[in-house]
């Protein structure tokens, strides 16, 4: 949203806008068309299950634990009783820590694995802007309305080599 109101700022601020060459492109539908998004996407689907499933085990241990305690609380001593409970909610911590940092990684995983595409469609973007002789482009996905002008998604999908 930061970069809309400063590309909107930047406009007014330009004085002359009607001598500059603007356009808009759907980056968002751009990304959804390249064929490594699909491999990026299963791949982030992966590590999320390959998280989810160590995360399920964390709660199974957890609950095995807490059925034991339950079942052989009645015949330990109450110290060890005392300890295995501490243990119960050291555990509890740990997997409230583990969701935590589970979701943080799964937001760094997406990111690297969208970022060399996001650079290959800037890239695009930026060639076709100077065969095109543009001077801003704005990001369509972020726009509230958009009605004609000079649409470059088609012109960037090419040179990214997608066909619709």
């Amino acid at each position: 949203m930061k970069k809309v109101i400063i590309g909107f700022i930047a406009l007014a601020l330009c004085g002359n806008v009607s001598a500059q060459k603007i356009g808009h492109v759907y980056v968002d539908s751009v990304l959804t068309q390249l064929p490594q998004r699909e491999a990026a996407q299963k791949e982030l689907e992966r590590y999320t299950m390959e998280l989810q499933k160590e995360m399920e085990n964390m709660i199974t241990m957890y609950r095995e634990k807490v059925a034991r305690l339950e079942k052989d609380k009645k015949d330990l001593p109450e110290e060890i009783v005392a300890s295995r409970v501490k243990e119960l909610q050291e555990t509890e911590q740990n997997i409230q820590q583990f969701q935590m940092n589970a979701q943080q990684k799964v937001e760094s995983k997406e990111e690297e694995l969208l970022n060399p595409l996001l650079t290959k469609v800037q890239n695009a973007i930026n060639k076709v802007c100077k065969e095109q002789n543009y001077n801003y482009v704005i990001n369509s996905s972020y726009m509230l309305y958009v009605n004609g002008g000079n649409d470059l998604t088609p012109m960037v999908m090419k040179e990214l080599g997608i066909s619709k």
